[in-house]
C-alpha cells in the first residue's frame, strides 16, 4: 500500500524541481460541498457524527482495483474519497478502528466498514466497497439538525445536484446546477499555478487524508482500534 512516507517523498521530489503537485479530489471544488460546509459552520449546531460512503459494484476480475501491487482495494479507490469528506466537517481525527472483506481473493479489501474517532467524543463512520449498488453521500449530524448530500463524489458534468438539511424542525433542500467539477478543479490548479499562489489543496491536506488511511487500513490488518498520528 502507497502511504503519507511515500507522497511525503513525492512531494519533496516535485518541489525540488519548482513544481506544484495538488491530490485531484474533483469533488472538493463542486459548488454543493462548498455550501454544505458553511451551512454546517454557519447554521448548524455542534457535529456529534459523521457518515460517508462511497460504494459501487466491480464485475470483472482483472480490474486494475483488484491488484494488490498497484495499492489497489476500495479503501486507496473510493474510500479516500468518505475519509476527506469526514475530515472536511471533523478535521484530523485521533483513532480509527476498522474492518475489510476480500469478496473476490484479491489480496485487497473490497469492503471496508471503519471509524474515526475523536478524543472529544465525536465520531466519523466511513464506508467502501465493490460490492452491492452504488451508494454515494455524507450526512452530518448535530446538536439540532442534520445535513445530507447524496451522490456528492461522482455526479456526472450535466447532472444537477441538491443538498437537504435540517436545523430546529425546519428543512430546507437546496439545489444547484449542473457543473463539471473536474474542470473546476483544473482551472484552479491552473489559476494557482499562475498566480504562484499555493493549490488550493496543499500538501497538509493530502498527507492528513493519508494518515487517516493507513491508520484505517493497519487497524484493519491488527484487529484492533490505532492512533492516527503514530500508526505506523
Amino acid at each position: 500500500m502507497y502511504d503519507r512516507v511515500v507522497i511525503s517523498v513525492a512531494f519533496l521530489h516535485f518541489e525540488e524541481r519548482g513544481v506544484e503537485l495538488m491530490e485531484a479530489f474533483m469533488y472538493q471544488f463542486h459548488p454543493r460541498t462548498e455550501r454544505a460546509r458553511e451551512i454546517v459552520n454557519e447554521e448548524l449546531g455542534e457535529i456529534h457524527t459523521v457518515d460517508a460512503s462511497f460504494k459501487f459494484p466491480l464485475d470483472n476480475p482483472e480490474n486494475i482495483r483488484l491488484d494488490p501491487d498497484l495499492a489497489g482495494g476500495s479503501l486507496m479507490d473510493v474510500g479516500c474519497y468518505a475519509v476527506s469528506a469526514a475530515r472536511g466537517f471533523l478535521g484530523e481525527p485521533d483513532r480509527a478502528f476498522a474492518h475489510t472483506r476480500d469478496s473476490w481473493d484479491s489480496g485487497v479489501d473490497t469492503n471496508l466498514a471503519g471509524v474515526l474517532s475523536y478524543d472529544d467524543g465525536r465520531v466519523a463512520s466511513v464506508s467502501s466497497g465493490f460490492d452491492g449498488p452504488d451508494r454515494d453521500y455524507y450526512r452530518v449530524e448535530t446538536d439540532d439538525g442534520w445535513l445530507e448530500a447524496p451522490n456528492c463524489f461522482g455526479p456526472e458534468h450535466d447532472q444537477s445536484v441538491s443538498l437537504t438539511y435540517s436545523v430546529d424542525g425546519r428543512e430546507v433542500t437546496e439545489t444547484f446546477d449542473a457543473v463539471d467539477h473536474y474542470q473546476l478543479q483544473v482551472q484552479a490548479f491552473a489559476d494557482a499555478v499562475e498566480s504562484g499562489a499555493s493549490p488550493p489543496l496543499g500538501r497538509e491536506e493530502t498527507l492528513g487524508n493519508m494518515r487517516a488511511i493507513d491508520a484505517l487500513a493497519r487497524s484493519a490488518e491488527r484487529g484492533e482500534p490505532v492512533d492516527v498520528a503514530g500508526s505506523e
